[in-house]
């Protein structure tokens, strides 16, 4: 108000009110101005008008002489609720960070990048700038001496602007200015400055150590003024750098003092703190001679005028420094922006191959032996995926020289519990086994759905009734009680495998499950609609019109050959949903955070695509609550790490760091990876929206495969390799090496003759 009364706010119209915002910061802009004249009269009144007329300072003095005389004694008491003026300060705070956790990274360290170091040093006992930072002040330092790539002099001129711009430089920094032949310098300019008479030496220093630096001729009233005529008698010119009077190299007119000795020193300081960095007073004084109280003065006052800041930038020198105000913000502005390319989000390509990496598909980091193939399962926990490829693709893809006992080892350690999903058919009444999970044991009720009423035939709800009421039973034992044969067991166990209702605690009876198909269709017409109305058929007999389907039965195998299943499917049945392979009921909070934990594991990066690629029994705002606490306490970063990947990005620190690692590798000389196109590492099966698909990434059917290199699809196989395309960019050596990365992949099948 007292600066608008005084007419130092113009107003752009005066019909109009100028709005408070726009009052504030032409205010702000005055009071910056103003700042280094204390006594400036509407500052003094401003004091005035506060001190006097706003607050009570009588009675403030009164109540604290009441205070220390001990008449009035101060409780502290803790309230529900804020006082009035307290309210005010928290409801401003509040204000202020309610978005604070929603800040990306890069904001978060450009806010401790803005932070004045001296400050930040004497609270928390500082140990110098970032090694980021650092090197960003160098670059502009660099950028600002002409000594960077590009910014060199080419010519005399060019090298005299560059002199002069610096005021004293010795020989090497001269010469460190100067072009290269790369960069199109033309002849010497150094030595055509000497021969012009353009370019002196003179001798600067402390008493303890001086040395020779060339200024432009012009400049010498300058030095003359600083450190008078009797220093400088002596000058070195030409090319030879003979030492001769002044007289003799400079002209009568320049040999005089210009200005005055403080106006003079405070130039070439001015001149050598532009582009010296971060500096000492002890070098300063080293470099020039004058008095260290003098210097201090002079960098305190341009401290206090915003010109320079005082701080520890280099973490070898323990005195206190002092930089240009704006080449540090230029550095900082430069970290900000090295730290914001940092984590720039990446392609599809450079995090297909950190996924491949990350589970252990690529050949540098698959896994060995039975410790592999556990690795492999707890990581994959969870996930429903088709039963015949857990060992066909997924862990041999995995481990070196899979061995599919190593599985049946694990397994018969009673950690990981095996259940099946099944595609029920309404109209004909089959389901088919068609996926299969594993989980650890006492986690199945974090991963399996709500059962539904399962539509089961008689012979499977016989055999349901016996697993429960028996308990884990060998199918000898459910044959035994339910009379049926061994084909109608094995056909209701199929079935009940199918439903998710039974399981066995070996993976060989996964196995044979997953060859089991079923014999006959259990709906359609009636078998016995031919038979005459009055014929009565034979107790537990089975009427069927149509043939048994030879391609269904059973394949008989070998038993003297190793891996033959013994008669009967091996292991105990039991049923899925037990206390034991279910766990307690928890909280949907708990059973959240679990899933977003075991997905970080699975992933390293977490996005809502996993939730619609997986649809667990648990909704994406719970986990999504889940993550964001695991970010506040520390264990995840959230932000924008992968393009294409839709929403709110939770990655592990070592997942993102991986990720930048990946992404700035070269990818041309990258192996090929072989791996199926259901594969939990195949990002290119997402529901991905706004991302252009490659035509090659989707190959059709159940056996198909992808071939990549460095994250980019390269081949696409069908049918088990019976028909595959190759990308474009691939030559025909390159082809030939993804070829033989499929022909690995596919060893000991019979489709791997169609590629040889």
């Amino acid at each position: 108000m007292n600066a608008a009364r005084a007419l130092l706010l113009p107003r752009g119209n005066p019909r109009r009110r100028m709005p408070l915002w726009l009052q504030r910061l032409k205010s702000l802009d005055l009071l910056q101005v103003v700042r280094q004249f204390p006594s400036f009269p509407i500052l003094v009144e401003t004091y005035r008008e506060v001190l006097q007329d706003a607050f009570d300072m009588q009675g403030l003095k009164e109540t604290l002489a009441e205070i220390a005389a001990g008449n009035i004694r101060v409780h502290s008491v803790q309230t529900d609720s804020p006082s009035p003026f307290a309210a005010s300060l928290q409801f401003g705070f509040v204000m202020d960070w309610l978005y604070g956790d929603d800040t990306p990274r890069a904001e978060q360290r450009a806010a401790l990048l803005s932070i004045d170091r001296s400050l930040l040093d004497e609270v928390m006992g500082g140990e110098g700038s970032d090694d980021i930072t650092r090197e960003a002040i160098d670059q502009t330092l660099s950028e600002r001496r002409g000594t960077a790539p590009g910014r060199r002099a080419r010519t005399e001129d060019e090298l005299a602007q560059l002199i002069d711009r610096a005021g004293d430089l010795t020989g090497d920094e001269v010469r460190s200015r100067i072009a290269t032949q790369e960069e199109n310098v033309r002849g010497d300019p150094f030595a055509k400055l000497l021969e012009a008479n353009r370019l002196i030496a003179i001798q600067l220093g402390s008493e303890t150590g001086k040395e020779w630096r060339f200024i432009l001729t012009e400049t010498y009233p300058r030095y003359v003024s600083a450190f008078g005529s009797e220093q400088l008698s002596s000058v070195r010119g030409t090319t030879e750098l003979i030492e001769q009077d002044a007289e003799a190299l400079v002209p009568d007119i320049l040999r005089q003092a210009a200005i005055n000795v403080s106006v003079a020193r405070r130039e070439i300081l001015a001149r050598f703190l532009t582009q010296s960095g971060p500096v000492t007073i002890q070098e300063i004084h080293d470099r020039y001679g004058w008095p260290r109280e003098w210097i201090e003065s002079r960098l305190t006052e341009w401290e206090r005028t915003g010109k320079l800041i005082r701080g520890k930038f280099r973490r070898e020198i323990q005195d206190l420094e002092w930089c240009s105000r704006r080449v540090v913000e230029i550095g900082r502005r430069r970290a900000l922006a090295a730290l914001r390319k940092q984590i720039e989000a990446v392609e599809l390509p450079h995090f297909a191959a950190f996924m491949q990496r990350w589970q252990h598909l690529d050949e540098r980091d698959r896994l060995d032996g039975p410790a592999g193939t556990a690795a492999v399962v707890r990581q994959l926990y969870g996930i429903a995926r088709p039963p015949v490829a857990w060992d066909r693709d997924y862990l041999r893809a995995r481990v070196r020289a899979y061995d599919p006992t190593t599985l049946s080892q694990f397994t018969a350690t009673g950690e990981p519990v095996w259940a099946g999903e099944g595609n029920y058919d309404p109209e004909s009444g089959a389901i088919p086994l068609a996926r299969v999970r594993f989980f650890e044991r006492g986690t199945g009720a974090i991963w399996l759905d709500e059962q539904q009423e399962p539509v089961l035939s008689e012979n499977a709800k016989t055999v349901r009734a016996t697993i429960a009421e028996e308990g884990a039973s060998f199918i000898g034992d459910i044959q035994a009680i339910t009379g049926l044969t061994m084909l109608a067991v094995r056909e209701a166990i199929r079935e009940l495998v199918a439903w998710g209702i039974a399981t066995n605690d070996t993976v060989e009876a996964m196995r044979e499950i997953t060859r089991w198909k079923a014999m006959v269709p259990r709906t359609g017409s009636d078998p016995t609609s031919w038979l005459p109305a009055d014929y009565a058929p034979s107790p537990n007999r089975r009427f069927t019109r149509a043939r048994p389907n030879v391609r269904r039965l059973p394949k008989w195998r070998r038993p003297d050959r190793p891996g033959a299943a013994a008669s009967g499917w091996t292991g105990r049945w039991s049923l899925v949903r037990r206390r034991g392979n279910m766990g307690p009921n928890l909280p949907e909070e708990e059973r959240a955070e679990r899933i977003a934990r075991q997905w970080l594991a699975r992933y390293g990066i977490v996005s809502r695509d996993w939730w619609r690629r997986e649809r667990p029994p648990v909704s994406w705002r719970s986990i999504y609550r889940e993550l964001k606490r695991l970010e506040y306490r520390g264990e995840v970063r959230r932000g924008y790490f992968v393009k294409g990947l839709g929403g709110a990005q939770f990655a592990l620190p070592d997942a993102v760091e991986w990720l930048r690692a990946v992404a700035s590798e070269d990818q041309s000389s990258a192996g090929f990876v072989a791996m199926a196109a259901s594969d939990p590492a195949n990002i290119y099966n997402l529901p991905l929206e706004l991302v252009d698909k490659d035509p090659l990434s989707r190959p059709r059917g159940s056996g198909a495969l992808l071939i990549t290199r460095g994250g980019r699809v390269a081949m696409a196989a069908e049918g088990r390799g019976r028909r595959f395309s190759v990308a474009e960019w691939l030559s025909p050596e390159e082809t030939a090496a993804a070829k033989k990365a499929l022909i690995e992949h596919l060893r000991g099948e019979k489709s791997a003759r169609y590629l040889m």
